[in-house]
């Protein structure tokens, strides 16, 4: 498959903030101190907690410019491609959370991860291409962006609906 160097480049950076908000949240959320009491001053407390701190606005700021790259990525590359190569997070994600945050990571959990990495590896590597054309001839083929019916259909009781384009 091939896959060409701004899009190794863009899903780097993708996989860099999912990985890096998932660190800070994870340290954020170990920082709080246990409840006790009913769900509900449990629960008080955990969105106090969320509420109060910078770290787990942080973590949520990186995890959303990881959406967003996810979204601009499936603009024009194939979901085939970007999530098996998004992948690498996982070994990735199990280094750092042992350097960084101390986790014990068992031999089990290295093989499941490894096995996990060569799984991406083989079907990224073994898999044939299917783009064909520009991103623009590819948008205009999918064919749930053309509704066939000319049935209004009703999205919410705001009166929002969905007809047959070029009626």
């Amino acid at each position: 498959m091939q896959v060409d160097m701004r899009t190794a480049m863009a899903v780097l950076v993708y996989v860099s903030f999912g990985i890096a908000g998932q660190l800070v949240l994870s340290h954020a959320m170990k920082q709080m101190s246990p409840q006790e009491g009913s769900l509900v001053s449990e629960t008080a407390g955990l969105f106090r907690y969320i509420g109060t701190t910078p770290a787990v606005w942080l973590g949520i700021a990186l995890l959303s410019v990881n959406f967003c790259m996810l979204l601009t990525l499936l603009r024009s590359v194939e979901v085939s491609v970007i999530v098996p190569a998004s992948a690498i997070s996982y070994l990735l994600l199990a280094l750092l959370a042992k350097l960084l945050l101390h986790e014990q990571v068992s031999t089990g959990r290295w093989l499941g991860v490894l096995l996990i990495s060569a799984g991406v590896a083989l079907v990224m590597c073994c898999s044939p291409s299917r783009r064909t054309g520009s991103a623009q001839e590819r948008r205009e083929a999918v064919p749930l962006l053309e509704m066939q019916s000319a049935r209004p259909i009703s999205l919410s009781s705001s009166g929002w609906y969905a007809t047959r384009r070029g009626t």
